[in-house]
């Protein structure tokens, strides 16, 4: 077999795998997109935050301090509340995973917390919240 018979027997076959692989890779990435996904309705619904917290563009805050954009922020950072020493001592930023542990159980997580939550035991409804916390600052 001459070297441009193998050839043009390879690159059909060459052409095919890749178009393959490009399939397989984007229906695994469009998988993935859909499970990194959130329900921002249900996390609203299961937000139990306002009855303390304001969560607006506002900079003001209730009871607790107000949670617009607390996602990925400096914890303690907003301007004008009176943080407990506690959470810092526990946490350095809102990350996702921060907050998934604190929502679970403040007071374990953050002993000495000031806030009065007994906390969200299903982690899809703090998925769902933190979800509603990080989308509608946006």
């Amino acid at each position: 077999m001459g070297r441009s018979m193998l050839t043009r027997s390879v690159r059909p076959l060459a052409t095919t795998l890749l178009t393959s692989v490009l399939v397989i890779a984007t229906a695994g990435y469009a998988e993935g997109s859909e499970r990194n996904s959130c329900d921002l309705a249900r996390g609203q619904t299961i937000c139990q935050c306002a009855a303390c917290h304001l969560h607006d563009s506002s900079g003001k805050h209730s009871t607790g301090p107000n949670l617009f954009n607390v996602v990925d922020s400096k914890v303690g950072s907003k301007s004008g509340y009176p943080y407990s020493q506690a959470l810092s001592k526990y946490f350095d930023y809102w990350t996702s995973d921060a907050l998934n542990r604190f929502l679970a159980n403040p007071t374990s997580s953050a002993p000495g917390t000031t806030m009065a939550f007994a906390g969200l035991k299903k982690a899809e409804d703090r998925e769902a919240v933190i979800c509603f916390l990080s989308k509608s600052g946006q």
